[in-house]
Protein backbone atom coordinates (compact mmCIF):
# COMPACT_ATOMS: atom_id res chain seq x y z
CA UNK A 1 0.00 0.00 0.00
CA UNK A 2 2.87 2.11 1.18
CA UNK A 3 4.58 1.60 -2.67
CA UNK A 4 1.18 2.84 -4.71
CA UNK A 5 0.77 5.90 -2.43
CA UNK A 6 4.77 6.50 -3.14
CA UNK A 7 4.00 5.63 -6.55
CA UNK A 8 1.35 8.26 -6.77
CA UNK A 9 2.78 11.10 -4.87
CA UNK A 10 5.76 10.39 -7.11
CA UNK A 11 4.09 10.47 -10.59
CA UNK A 12 2.23 13.82 -9.03
CA UNK A 13 5.64 15.15 -8.12
CA UNK A 14 6.82 14.70 -11.91
CA UNK A 15 3.99 16.21 -13.22
CA UNK A 16 4.23 19.65 -11.95
CA UNK A 17 7.40 19.42 -12.32
CA UNK A 18 6.63 18.74 -16.14
CA UNK A 19 4.15 21.20 -15.81
CA UNK A 20 6.52 23.85 -14.83
CA UNK A 21 9.19 23.38 -16.87
CA UNK A 22 7.10 23.66 -20.03
CA UNK A 23 4.70 26.30 -18.60
CA UNK A 24 5.68 30.16 -19.43
CA UNK A 25 7.35 31.32 -21.93
CA UNK A 26 10.11 33.93 -21.99
CA UNK A 27 10.65 36.94 -24.41
CA UNK A 28 13.10 36.86 -27.61
CA UNK A 29 15.08 39.41 -29.01
CA UNK A 30 13.95 40.41 -32.38
CA UNK A 31 17.18 39.33 -34.66
CA UNK A 32 15.30 41.43 -38.03
CA UNK A 33 14.73 44.89 -35.78
CA UNK A 34 18.21 45.01 -34.06
CA UNK A 35 16.58 44.89 -30.22
CA UNK A 36 18.23 43.04 -27.86
CA UNK A 37 16.95 42.03 -24.41
CA UNK A 38 18.99 43.31 -22.02
CA UNK A 39 20.42 40.82 -19.94
CA UNK A 40 21.42 41.73 -16.14
CA UNK A 41 24.38 40.15 -15.43
CA UNK A 42 23.66 37.92 -12.79
CA UNK A 43 26.57 36.93 -9.57
CA UNK A 44 28.41 33.87 -9.95
CA UNK A 45 27.49 31.67 -7.20
CA UNK A 46 30.03 31.14 -4.61
CA UNK A 47 31.10 27.85 -2.44
CA UNK A 48 29.34 27.06 0.53
CA UNK A 49 32.28 27.43 3.65
CA UNK A 50 32.74 24.47 5.74
CA UNK A 51 30.57 25.79 8.68
CA UNK A 52 27.67 25.72 6.38
CA UNK A 53 28.01 22.29 5.22
CA UNK A 54 28.43 20.74 8.55
CA UNK A 55 25.40 22.90 9.76
CA UNK A 56 23.57 20.51 6.75
CA UNK A 57 25.38 17.03 7.89
CA UNK A 58 22.68 14.64 9.52
CA UNK A 59 23.35 13.88 13.14
CA UNK A 60 22.49 10.98 15.73
CA UNK A 61 20.63 14.16 17.21
CA UNK A 62 18.41 14.67 14.24
CA UNK A 63 16.91 11.23 14.85
CA UNK A 64 14.13 9.77 17.10
CA UNK A 65 15.57 8.51 20.65
CA UNK A 66 16.02 4.59 19.51
CA UNK A 67 16.22 4.59 16.30
CA UNK A 68 18.13 2.49 14.20
CA UNK A 69 19.20 2.64 10.64
CA UNK A 70 19.52 -0.53 8.07
CA UNK A 71 20.55 -1.42 4.78
CA UNK A 72 17.41 -0.94 1.53
CA UNK A 73 15.29 -3.68 1.44
CA UNK A 74 13.06 -3.65 -1.89
CA UNK A 75 9.56 -4.24 -1.44
CA UNK A 76 7.69 -6.97 -3.38
CA UNK A 77 5.80 -4.19 -5.97
CA UNK A 78 9.09 -1.98 -6.25
CA UNK A 79 9.36 -2.88 -10.00
CA UNK A 80 5.77 -2.89 -10.59
CA UNK A 81 6.04 1.31 -9.16
CA UNK A 82 8.76 1.86 -11.54
CA UNK A 83 7.62 0.17 -14.60
CA UNK A 84 4.47 2.01 -13.82
CA UNK A 85 6.11 5.73 -13.11
CA UNK A 86 8.37 4.97 -16.15
CA UNK A 87 5.26 3.94 -18.37
CA UNK A 88 3.48 7.16 -16.99
CA UNK A 89 6.30 9.69 -17.99
CA UNK A 90 7.08 8.11 -21.39
CA UNK A 91 10.31 7.52 -20.50
CA UNK A 92 12.88 4.31 -21.07
CA UNK A 93 13.66 2.43 -17.84
CA UNK A 94 17.03 2.42 -17.45
CA UNK A 95 17.35 -0.35 -14.40
CA UNK A 96 18.66 -3.15 -16.28
CA UNK A 97 21.54 -0.74 -18.42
Amino acid sequence: MWNKHFGRVCAAGCGLVLLAGCGGSSAKPSIASGTRAASAALPSPTPASLPQLKKIVLQAADLPIGWKGSAYQPGPGGAADQATLVKCVGARNTDGD
